[in-house]
């Protein structure tokens, strides 16, 4: 019987064959012959068994001996598992950083969320994923906050089709260099709330000066406090989702 691979873990060493008959046959690495390397898309040659747990392939081989270049699939979109090795993939890259999500919204707005921050540094899956909730307030209103944080990593199955390993590595460096991108962004925030709250705390002063009575005193400390809560408020903390390992 001739197949195709369509689906092959090395550090699993099992897969499954598609066969010319339309059927679906576990494939062992023990079925191959040592120091053959097996990639989806590969068109294969073997002897069909049928065991109590269905199809297998035996005695497998390669129609094609010809070089192939190594490639890899990659998921559509970023995954998010609790799992720190998926199902179905390999990870391909990694990196010393983690990333963090939280919102009010759903749940299902702060995963997104957390997926979006994974692709901002070019990772296709978030491992790891734990999940918990904080509470705050808003005046006697309180309210749910839902955090998700994990470990962005390049995920990929080797194929004969696919992208190269080289355009999935360099995961370290792009977090590195974002973070350094943030780290500055959030340095000119603090500095622009200095000035703006220096400003008003300024002009609050000097107008207290200018009235020289207790409304004036009153003034001035009315918009030295209000240069103070506007400053705060123009700060913000760009970076602090991407935090290293």
């Amino acid at each position: 019987m001739d197949g195709t691979i369509r689906s092959y873990l090395p550090a699993k060493g099992y897969g499954f064959v598609r066969g010319n008959d339309n059927r679906d046959y576990f494939l062992h690495q023990s079925d191959i012959s040592p120091g053959t390397q097996v990639l989806e898309g590969q068109r294969i040659r073997f002897e069909e068994a049928a065991t109590p747990k269905g199809y297998r392939a035996k005695n497998v081989q390669l129609l094609d001996r010809q070089p192939i270049e190594v490639r890899y699939q990659i998921p559509d979109g970023v995954l998010l598992s609790k799992e720190g090795q998926p199902r179905q993939w390999e990870i391909v890259d990694r990196c010393r950083w983690t990333i963090h999500a939280s919102g009010r919204g759903s749940p299902d707005d702060v995963r997104t969320a957390l997926k979006h921050k994974a692709s901002l540094i070019g990772a296709n899956a978030v491992l790891g994923v734990t999940y918990h909730t904080t509470t705050s307030s808003s005046g006697n209103y309180r309210y749910t906050i839902h955090n998700f944080t994990g470990i962005p990593v390049m995920l990929g199955r080797v194929s004969t089709a696919g992208v190269s390993l080289e355009s999935l590595a360099g995961l370290e460096g792009r977090a590195a260099l974002l973070k350094r991108e943030l780290v500055a962004k959030t340095e000119a925030s603090f500095r622009t709330a200095l000035i703006v709250g220096g400003t008003i705390a300024g002009l609050g002063f000097l107008l207290g000066i200018v009235a020289g009575s207790s409304s004036g005193a009153s003034l001035a400390l009315a918009l030295a406090g209000a240069g103070l809560f506007i400053g705060f408020l123009c700060h913000t903390n760009h970076d602090k989702w991407l935090e290293r390992l």
